[in-house]
């Protein structure tokens, strides 16, 4: 899945992925908070958008502060949209492949090698390295019987993580509600030492680029522990 970078492309995307995602709140079982995160990034974005892209503005009396508001507001609503589809569009099984597309995106197929195996599996683990906080690392596992573990199949991939803590295990890709994505192969989790202490931690990652797109699949689910 790639993100539309051309300003006009990225608003119109935006705006029709919201206003799916609003109207389809309940059938598609996407969190209330999650379109109210969604709407408190959109408003400023489209107010400076307005300013410096509406039909009565021109390359004449725009003005460069004009336009680095709407990089300013753009940032953290971009940053929000890629794990936004991840979780409520992509990877939503409420969602038919019919209307992942009609939100702007689309479910990859799985890379291949010639044998036939996935090209960019991922395996987690999780370890404790201090009261409240969990590190998670993923490694493409062996394709081969007695190989061991590789890191990153790429260097230019990141790597995701998301993850759901404590209740029941989750059922659905939309119940894993938080997630971090980092250049390197590990993620550091932090949870509160007190209140979090002993619950347990559902945990899916997969390789992912820069602008959002998914690289084969998601690895299994691992269970782990807050320390």
């Amino acid at each position: 899945m790639v993100i539309p970078g051309k300003i006009n492309d990225f608003h119109q995307w935006v705006n029709n992925l919201f206003t799916k995602e609003d109207a389809n709140q309940l059938a598609w079982h996407i969190d209330a908070a999650e379109i109210t995160a969604f709407s408190t990034l959109l408003v400023p974005y489209e107010a400076a958008f307005g300013t410096a892209y509406g039909p009565d503005t021109t390359k004449a009396n725009v003005t460069k502060t004009q336009r680095q508001d709407v990089k300013d507001t753009k940032k953290p609503l971009l940053k929000f949209a890629r794990t936004n589809i991840q979780v409520n569009i992509i990877r939503n099984s409420f969602l038919s492949d019919a209307e992942v597309i009609s939100c702007g995106c689309e479910r990859p197929d799985p890379v291949k090698t010639p044998g036939g195996k996935p090209k960019w599996l991922c395996q987690l683990t999780a370890i404790g390295k201090g009261v409240g906080h969990l590190r998670v690392k993923g490694k493409v596992p062996p394709l081969n019987e007695g190989a061991k573990p590789t890191g990153k199949p790429d260097s230019h991939l990141q790597f995701v993580v998301f993850y759901k803590l404590d209740g029941l295990a989750p059922k659905t890709f939309a119940e894993y509600t938080q997630s971090r994505q980092v250049t390197s192969s590990k993620v550091d989790l932090l949870f509160d030492p007190v209140q979090d202490k002993n619950k347990v931690v559902y945990l899916i990652g997969a390789w992912v680029s820069s602008n959002g797109k998914i690289y084969g699949d998601f690895s299994e689910m691992i269970v782990s522990a807050v320390p």
